[in-house]
Formats: structure tokens, C-alpha cells, sequence
């Protein structure tokens, strides 16, 4: 998929994504510019009020550049817009990515523009994490250092709708905890464990591409994703750095027993440095047996490919850190097991 592609594919999961967003907020008078006929005048509007316009870039920081042309823009079309329909209606550019408001406010108050970024909509949906996770799923780089932000925008001085569903961290764990490989399919378990591993990773990883068979065909890992960019120092950082990856395989083995040192070995075949993909996960109910940790160890130590494997009772851990809202994160803890494999990583 080309970069335009990309772009396009994000600005419209980006839109579906802030309809929601209304509708948590109750805004519910919504007309779509298309159905009015004004061709592109803005992307919303919100309860006759508010013209709305929506830009997202793949960068943290959106341009500053096409942000001041995006606001003269809004500008130009409210005139054209105001002369069709009448009224006085406000501009409101939505951001998602994070802005300098430093070096804008001028602009900001003398167009009299109000702007949404990342920081805001991320503040909106803190107890939201249906909405939180969908948001940073359309993202290409981590948020671990954007501090959600009140805004002041009067739209959103309202009381968001009550949140009724299961709690997924919850029914993560004991689904998890009661796992019984006989009584379901690999593909239950893959589902289940993408579910989880989204839960934990959704603001590290991007991608989420499934089921990506070999150039021969002979070979099909099941999951591969993407570091996010600006990812701060942890597990995701190290890995990026010292093991020139960008790439992350995972693999789901819904075994009875331990997996073999033939599952590490077959693994190890989808790793390839210089595809900046020389990190795979596996995981599985039991985890691996001896001459598998041995397998793992001379990877590693001979080829410079890191294969990491979980059990249930690994992804259990790590949802308990997300469910305790400490100061860890669920990669401290990805962190800690290659340590030791590092530590005692034999000659």
C-alpha cells in the first residue's frame, strides 16, 4: 500500500473514529458536508453551530506549516459558506496528532479558531477504552508521552454517556486462567490472544496484519505488527535499537503440551535482519520445554534473532498491570524475561 494510500485509509478511520467520539458526547445533530451538497467546505457539522474540519498526519506532530494553511483554508470556505447559508457559526479544526499551540496562538486568536488535538481527545476518552483503544490503533506512533488535556471548547462541557460492557482485562484473565486446548480451536485461541496482546500493546504497535504466508508458500506466521515511532525507552525501544527490527512476528500455538524446539526452529525461518524483522513471540498455554529454551538460547547467540515465548499464565501477569494502574508498564515486563535471557546466554 503506498504512503498516499495510507494516509487517505487513516484520515477516513480517523472520521469514523470522531463519530463515535460525538455520539459518546451526545452530539447527535451531525450533517456530513457531501449530504448538503457543499463540496469541500468541511468534513462536519456539529448541531448547526460548529464547522468542522479534520486533519491527521503520520507523524507525532502535525506541520506547522499545513496547519496554518489548513486554518486559512477553514477561513476562506466559512465566507463562502456564511454567503450560502447564513449564520455565524464557529470553526473548529480536530487534530490527531499533537500541536504547538505556542507557536500558533496568533493565529489561533486572530482567525478565532478552535482546535482539538491529541492531547484534548485523548482526555476525552480516559474512560473510554473501547474509544481510547480504537484511537491509537489508527496511530503510527506511541503516546506514552502525551499528557491528555482538558479542552475548553464548549462542545464537549457535557456529560458523556455511561459505559455498560464487560470489563476486558477481567474477562481476559479468566478466560486465560480457565483455558482448555481440547475443548477449542487454534483459531479461538488466536483471537483470544490478538484480543489480549491489543490490550496490552495497542499504543506500541501498529499494523495488526494476520496471517502472512511465505514467498514459496511453504510457511505462514500469524500475526505480524509494527513499532510505533517515538516509542520511549522499555522493551519496544531496546528491541528497535539493538536488534534492528520494526518489525514484531507473532505466533499462537494451541498446544496441550510445551511447544518443541521444532516450533522455535520454524519461527526462526521468518526472521530475517535485513527486513528489519528479527524478532518473533510465541505464544502458547504451557510454554516451551527444555530443549526448546535451548533452541531459543542458540538462536539468539548464533544467528542474532530474538524468539521469546509466553504462556497464558505470562499474558495473565501482564494484564494484572494494567488492571493495578502502577507506574510499570506491561512491556517492563516483556523487559525483565530478556534480561535473564540475556544474562544467561551461554558461550
Amino acid at each position: 500500500m503506498s504512503n498516499q494510500r495510507k494516509l487517505i485509509m487513516r484520515g477516513f478511520l480517523f472520521e469514523d473514529f470522531l463519530k463515535k467520539l460525538f455520539d459518546y458526547y451526545n452530539i447527535h445533530n451531525i450533517k456530513n458536508i457531501d449530504d448538503l451538497k457543499f463540496t469541500d467546505y468541511f468534513d462536519f457539522i456539529l448541531e448547526n453551530k460548529y464547522l468542522v474540519e479534520v486533519k491527521i498526519s503520520s507523524k507525532e506532530r502535525y506541520p506547522l506549516s499545513s496547519l496554518k494553511m489548513a486554518i486559512s483554508k477553514m477561513k476562506s470556505n466559512k465566507s463562502q459558506y456564511i454567503n450560502t447559508t447564513g449564520g455565524n457559526p464557529t470553526l473548529l479544526l480536530i487534530v490527531g496528532n499533537s500541536i504547538d499551540f505556542d507557536k500558533i496562538s496568533k493565529e489561533v486568536e486572530s482567525e478565532d479558531i478552535k482546535i482539538l488535538d491529541l492531547s484534548n481527545i485523548l482526555y476525552l476518552v480516559r474512560n473510554n477504552n473501547v474509544l481510547r483503544e480504537e484511537l491509537v490503533s489508527i496511530l503510527d506512533f506511541s503516546t506514552h508521552d502525551i499528557l491528555p488535556k482538558k479542552t475548553e471548547i464548549e462542545l464537549f462541557d457535557r456529560v458523556p454517556k455511561n459505559i455498560i460492557g464487560s470489563n476486558n482485562v477481567r474477562d481476559y484473565k479468566n478466560k486465560l486462567s480457565s483455558w482448555v486446548t481440547t475443548d477449542t480451536t487454534f483459531s479461538d485461541y488466536e483471537n483470544l490472544c490478538i484480543g489480549v496482546l491489543k490490550t496490552l500493546f495497542n499504543d506500541d504497535l501498529t499494523l495488526w496484519k494476520l496471517q502472512q504466508k511465505s514467498n514459496e508458500d511453504l510457511f505462514r506466521f500469524d500475526l505480524i505488527c509494527k513499532i510505533k515511532s517515538g516509542e520511549p525507552d522499555g522493551f519496544w525501544k531496546i528491541v528497535s535499537d539493538y536488534f534492528k527490527t520494526k518489525y514484531v512476528i507473532f505466533e499462537f500455538k494451541n498446544y496441550s503440551k510445551k511447544i518443541t524446539q521444532k516450533e522455535i526452529y520454524t519461527t526462526e525461518k521468518y526472521l530475517y535482519a535485513k527486513a528489519l524483522r528479527s524478532v518473533a513471540i510465541i505464544i502458547s498455554p504451557f510454554g516451551e520445554d527444555e530443549n526448546s529454551k535451548k533452541a531459543i538460547k542458540g538462536t539468539l547467540r548464533e544467528n542474532g534473532k530474538l524468539i521469546l515465548s509466553l504462556t497464558n499464565s505470562d499474558l495473565v501477569k501482564m494484564l494484572e498491570v494494567i488492571e493495578n494502574n502502577g507506574d510499570t508498564l506491561p512491556s517492563d515486563y516483556l523487559n525483565e524475561m530478556l534480561d535473564d535471557l540475556l544474562i544467561n546466554l551461554e558461550k
